[in-house]
């Protein structure tokens, strides 16, 4: 602490003190006491966010590939060094592809539809389709324990799960339970262009997920929630073309 921020503090100290000598009945959270020079001003006034009615969160990426196609969507480095990178365009079109395989499949609304596969491309496809097909996403960690995945899958009731041929060999198999495996889909056969869910609403879920050591049911969260957090950040960041943001 350099020697201004302890002059602030002690100077807070002092009002402090002087406060409760005056006025013992104040609350503690009452900080009215304080001069204006000692309150913190780095919040900014709420700002009421306008309410989301109509758009998914699979949408604004659906609008972006349409007004700048070329432009880069994901940047992925694996463990080898290599870069694998999608434009917009491409992105959109093969997540398009697994939703239509989704929904030929049968999936829907509010269903919970497992993703177990390491980060990868393939699986921000997954993702990125599965919202697409009106389903909500749930992933499940390949390196889980057998016993920790079979409750997962047992407890989402899960029809489909989406994986690939290495993990699905440590996945649970289980009555009414049937494997994707992302190599094995035949993604050609499917049309590029973006599905339309006549019966999707926002208030539909995105995904369902669990935490570490949860026991219990996963977090469910609707489309229109992680909206308000994007308009928040839209409005609050600056974000421009070079710009990156980080999954670890």
């Amino acid at each position: 602490m350099d020697e201004e921020a302890a002059q602030i503090v002690l100077h807070q100290l002092d009002q402090a003190l002087c406060a409760c000598i005056e006025t013992p009945e104040a609350t503690i959270v009452d900080h009215t006491f304080l001069e204006a020079s000692l309150l913190s001003t780095s919040n900014s006034p709420p700002t009421a966010l306008p309410e989301v009615t109509d758009t998914f969160l699979h949408s604004l990426l659906e609008q972006k590939a349409k007004d700048d196609p070329a432009a880069t969507a994901l940047e992925f480095l694996d463990d080898g060094g290599r870069v694998s990178t999608y434009t917009y365009e491409a992105f959109n079109q093969v997540a398009n592809q697994v939703a239509h395989a989704l929904l030929r499949c049968g999936v829907k609304r509010d269903e919970a539809i497992p993703i177990c596969m390491e980060k990868s491309p393939q699986y921000f496809i997954c993702v990125l389709g599965i919202l697409k097909a009106g389903s909500a996403f749930t992933p499940i960690d390949p390196s889980a324990p057998a016993q920790r995945k079979a409750f997962m899958l047992e407890e989402l009731g899960a029809r489909w799960v989406i994986t690939n041929n290495t993990d699905a060999r440590d996945l649970p198999a289980r009555d009414g339970l049937r494997f994707i495996i992302f190599e094995e889909l035949d993604l050609s056969s499917y049309p590029v262009v973006n599905p339309i869910i006549e019966d999707l609403l926002t208030t539909h879920l995105a995904y369902r997920l669990y935490t570490s050591g949860m026991s219990s049911g996963p977090v469910a969260c609707s489309f229109n929630s992680p909206l308000d957090r994007f308009n928040w950040v839209a409005k609050s960041c600056v974000c421009r073309n070079q710009k990156r943001f980080a999954d670890c």
